[in-house]
């Protein structure tokens, strides 16, 4: 059996909670545990990948609801700390103090540019694996929730990068949240099906492998895995033009709309392939 712990923040006193949707990912229930060690069986409202936001519900009134505070107040510098449960259930409701390294950091995951708050609070989780902080709450020094807890960086080799977690800003949380309780799902948006990192030229040059976007990851059910692209393979170009930064598939994307295509020239084991994308509303893939 499949078993996993992350963290939550209460968004309402008749018990939704907020969490990252890869703390939800491979399972097929959940059990909250509250502060008060009661265990209650929580229903999926809604999920939402690109944004690694979803919306669990338990049945019960009279909870303390956090407080939100604009993610748009925030400044370097600013005193933040984390709650959560990391590395495993018997260190629950751990507190961590850091400070807001910087803001709007662009990071690539689940095919999608998520921009982030960056901070040195402790956060022991990752995205790829769950260590249980992953969902808990970022705060202000006047306890109110300025985004949600979601990855800490790892290194080429694996470890855990000290100082570098990241949360999901609370303005952009509390839009997907909405969309959630109302429709289950976020519409309107598109996205390629691919997380991509970029190859630099040292590392080109090491590896004697072209310089472009290294792909992480595919997104099942989207049309990059119908078409054929893999992890492992190097983005070289894209429409043509050369592909080193995320923002150079970003920028391409700008102003497209479901069903639009890109042509990406991919290099893969020392052939390089053309390969055309459909581009897809993240809410329609996997179905």
């Amino acid at each position: 059996d499949y078993y996993a712990w992350g963290s939550g923040v209460i968004a309402s006193s008749d018990g939704y909670i907020i969490t990252n949707t890869h703390v939800l990912d491979n399972g097929d229930s959940a059990t909250v545990v509250l502060s008060d060690g009661s265990e209650h069986e929580a229903k999926l409202i809604g999920f939402d990948a690109s944004s690694d936001i979803a919306v669990i519900k338990i049945d019960t009134t009279g909870l303390a609801a956090a407080e939100f505070a604009s993610s748009s107040t925030l400044s370097v510098g600013d005193s933040v700390a984390a709650i959560g449960n990391p590395l495993s259930p018997d260190l629950r409701l751990t507190m961590t103090r850091g400070i807001v390294s910087a803001l709007n950091r662009e990071i690539n995951y689940n095919g999608a540019t998520m921009t982030l708050i960056q901070t040195d609070a402790s956060i022991q989780i990752t995205a790829a694996v769950n260590e249980g902080n992953s969902g808990g709450p970022l705060f202000n020094s006047r306890g109110q929730v300025i985004g949600i807890t979601n990855m800490k960086m790892i290194s080429s080799f694996g470890s855990g990068v000290e100082g570098l977690g990241f949360a999901i800003p609370s303005d952009t949380v509390e839009s997907i949240v909405q969309a959630l309780i109302e429709d289950g799902a976020v519409y309107g948006r598109v996205s390629i099906g691919v997380t991509v990192g970029p190859v630099s030229k040292d590392i080109a040059q090491y590896y004697d492998i072209p310089q472009g976007l290294y792909v992480s990851a595919v997104t099942e059910g989207s049309d990059a895995e119908a078409k054929g692209i893999e992890r492992g393979d190097i983005i070289t170009k894209v429409n043509g033009e050369d592909a080193f930064e995320n923002s150079d598939v970003s920028d391409a994307k700008e102003g497209l709309n479901a069903g639009d295509t890109l042509t990406f020239t991919v290099w893969r084991d020392g052939r390089t392939l053309d390969i055309t994308v459909k581009l897809m509303d993240p809410a329609d893939m996997g179905k």
